[in-house]
């Protein structure tokens, strides 16, 4: 696997990771969790709405460290899968080969 290839896989995670941020974050303000504290359903819209906009900018490693963090913080299927894509971006910038 070369650079290349890893960013495709975060673009794709992130795009995944995005959307079910989405949903899953829409799902829980609509039953009312909007005050769950901050790992509630607003930053986890926060979070897909964030991973949206990144999948476009997946070599910047600024991107992908706020990502792999704003992920963490949202946790749930989504965030972590957001989280994934940001690590797997830093690593293909930093560990594999051109």
């Amino acid at each position: 696997m070369n650079q290349e290839d890893g960013y495709e896989i975060a673009r794709v995670l992130l795009l995944i990771g995005g959307i079910l941020s989405l949903v899953f974050g829409a799902t829980g303000l609509a039953r009312g969790g909007a005050f769950d504290g901050l790992t509630g359903p607003v930053l986890l819209l926060v979070a897909g709405v964030v991973a949206l906009f990144a999948t476009s900018r997946v070599r910047d490693q600024t991107i992908a460290i706020a990502v792999t963090i704003l992920g963490l913080l949202a946790g749930g299927a989504g965030g972590t899968i957001v989280a994934l894509a940001g690590i797997l971006s830093i690593v293909s910038r930093h560990a594999l080969k051109q």
